[in-house]
């Protein structure tokens, strides 16, 4: 009802009865196998043949949307608007900017809900402070942006955002929810600095008559980027749990077979236990031990092991039984401990990670408007063109 009410319709007069079949068959082509080359990154491989032949594929498809658009007497996309530095640039950073909304989302709630234990509901309730601090800084930079220009709100905003990811790499398992809290309305504040003013910039620099066009295209480019961001994230943040978790695996090995408490049937179990564990603990979402189901496993497997010793041995074994099971749970806790940590520093990395993958959308937000005196100075010359007509 508002928008029948406050929003005048525009009609672009230019814009042909046809329908460009060809561009948009090819684009959504292209943009589908590009998208689907990174979501599926992780299961085909990022060196595989079916990856490379997807993007392959996506690319040249979109090579041809836009042969089209050069030859077409219609085209859905006026390439004219790519001449548009201030468009171009904004496109960029809303590229950018999706990206690392997505990846903010993905990571915190990952870290939520495995690290720090919360349920999907709380990290969902959680998740939502950034939606909190958007609305109020894009209450202001909305308004001012048209004022002063979108630029420097673009640029702060995107800084922002960038400082706040990279701060997510302070937290642990034992931090408080309000500093989650804290983080994520600071990121919220970037956001709202900077979606309000970039969209505005990107449809204030092209002709009235193609608002609709150049709106589409950004938007589109936006949510690319936040697939892609995706995709690119969760296999950073794959590798980087498993990096961590092969070197903790390292470390934890070598403790108990330095152990001078264990015998060595007890530190043959253990050690195939806990390779087995960290394999386990690469895939799936509880980077915790389970300490007792791991106790029970090593039992099972000492007792096994212990039968097949000879009859002195057996002697030995069974009068330093419940010495060796005390020893095995101590060494159980530290090795869950150093487990944990190592999925906590995998999302370290991931979140500075995520964080650099913004720098670049500080160039293209600042790209995305001009400067005062370029304004001022056209806004003289349509004066001047108006005086003479």
């Amino acid at each position: 009802m508002l928008t029948l009410l406050f929003i005048k319709e525009s009609r672009d007069e230019m814009a042909g009865k046809s329908v460009d079949y060809g561009g948009m068959l090819s684009i959504t082509a292209g943009m589908l196998c590009i998208t689907y080359a990174f979501v599926k990154a992780n299961d085909y491989g990022w060196n595989s043949a079916e990856f490379y032949t997807l993007l392959g594929a996506g690319l040249i498809l979109t090579a041809f949307f836009f042969h089209l658009q050069t030859r077409g007497k219609e085209p859905m996309l006026p390439l004219m608007l790519l001449k548009i530095k201030e468009f171009n640039g904004t496109s960029l950073a809303l590229f950018i900017v999706g990206a690392a909304l997505s990846n903010l989302t993905l990571l915190t709630s990952f870290f939520l809900t495995r690290e720090m234990g919360m349920t999907e509901l709380k990290a969902g309730l959680v998740l939502s402070i950034l939606a909190a601090g958007s609305i109020i800084s894009s209450a202001v930079s909305g308004g001012l942006s048209n004022k002063y220009g979108s630029r420097w709100f673009g640029v702060t905003g995107v800084a922002i955002i960038c400082g706040a990811i990279y701060a997510m790499s302070n937290l642990d398992a034992q931090s408080p929810i309000s500093a989650v809290l804290l983080r994520l309305f600071i990121a919220g504040l970037g956001l709202g600095l900077t979606l309000a003013p970039l969209m505005s910039a990107g449809v204030r620099h092209v002709p009235e008559e193609k608002v609709g066009i150049a709106s589409g295209v950004m938007n589109m480019t936006k949510s690319i980027g936040s697939v892609l961001g995706v995709a690119i994230i969760v296999t950073l943040l794959q590798q980087s749990i498993i990096g961590e978790m092969q070197t903790a695996q390292v470390r934890i090995l070598e403790q108990v077979r330095e152990s001078q408490r264990l015998m060595p049937v007890v530190k043959e179990v253990f050690v195939a236990v806990v390779e087995e564990q960290a394999s386990r603990a690469q895939t799936r979402s509880d980077s915790e031990l389970q300490e007792a189901e791991l106790s029970g496993q090593i039992i099972q497997g000492v007792e096994a092991a212990a039968a097949k010793l000879n009859a002195e041995q057996q002697k030995i074994f069974a009068a330093a039984q419940d010495d060796q099971m005390k020893e095995v749970k101590l060494l159980l806790a530290s090795a869950g401990a150093d487990l944990k940590q190592a999925s906590v520093n995998g999302f370290r990395k991931s979140f500075i990670y995520a964080s650099f993958m913004l720098l670049p959308g500080l160039i293209f937000a600042w790209m995305s408007d001009k400067r005062r005196a370029e304004k001022d100075s056209d806004k003289s010359a349509d004066r001047s063109t108006m005086n003479v007509a």
